[in-house]
């Protein structure tokens, strides 16, 4: 293990910097919007959201925005039409980055759908982490690599593929706006260490000590090291 350093994609907090839990929620009292960013393709399995949606039509008032693109757009929205719930999904489109964090504030509750799977259990969703930098509460499949770093009380889990269980979270959150705080204010305990500020020091000190190893055998002296913003990418 000591021979085996992984650095992680967590998100840069000089792009989505740390948003204060907001003191109400949702942003209005007829409406829950959830927002989807990313891209759409058959992995991230946005046409479970829409599934979910239609079993609550008329019973919890969705409208569900989609930020990014992707080869399955056509393919989700096709699907709206024919449950009847194309009228509350609005298309955001590809967004500069220095605007995503703003999008994301205005909406309720940040989602991912993504499948399980060999390649599901091993992803982590970046996005998620965004979210919630944004005072966002989010649902998320209960995958394994994502569980370990977000504890149960941290997000709105469900069952990987299964739009009941996605159905049900979002009724959760509609009914029981408290429970959105509790899970909010829980999930701040794990953001400190899921930022690239955290990484990269992490990253430089393992550096640090690869470099200070090297000059204790060599009896060479060793130089500092700095990680320049524009190769935190």
């Amino acid at each position: 293990d000591d021979k085996i350093f992984i650095v992680h994609n967590f998100p840069d907090l000089s792009h989505f910097q740390l948003c204060d839990i907001p003191e109400s929620w949702p942003q209005s009292q007829n409406r829950l919007v959830l927002l989807y960013c990313g891209t759409i393709t058959e992995h991230y399995d946005l046409g479970l959201a829409v599934k979910a949606m239609a079993r609550l039509n008329g019973e919890v008032p969705i409208r569900l925005k989609i930020m990014g693109d992707g080869n399955k757009l056509a393919e989700v929205l096709d699907l709206a039409c024919q449950l009847g719930v194309r009228d509350s999904i609005e298309l955001v489109g590809r967004v500069p980055i220095e605007q995503v964090a703003g999008e994301m504030r205005k909406a309720d509750v940040g989602i991912s759908c993504h499948r399980d799977g060999i390649f599901g259990d091993l992803y982590f969703s970046t996005k998620i982490v965004e979210y919630l930098t944004q005072g966002l509460p989010v649902m998320s499949p209960r995958t394994c690599t994502i569980h370990r770093y977000l504890p149960e009380d941290c997000l709105f889990y469900f069952e990987p593929g299964n739009e009941a269980s996605l159905a049900e979270a979002i009724r959760l959150v509609w009914h029981k706006p408290g429970e959105v705080f509790k899970r909010l204010a829980e999930s701040r305990k794990s953001l400190a260490r899921l930022s690239w500020q955290a990484e990269k020091d992490r990253f430089l000190g393992f550096y640090a000590e690869l470099l200070g190893n090297a000059a204790a055998t060599h009896g060479v002296a060793s130089k500092p090291w700095r990680l320049r913003n524009d190769e935190q990418h």
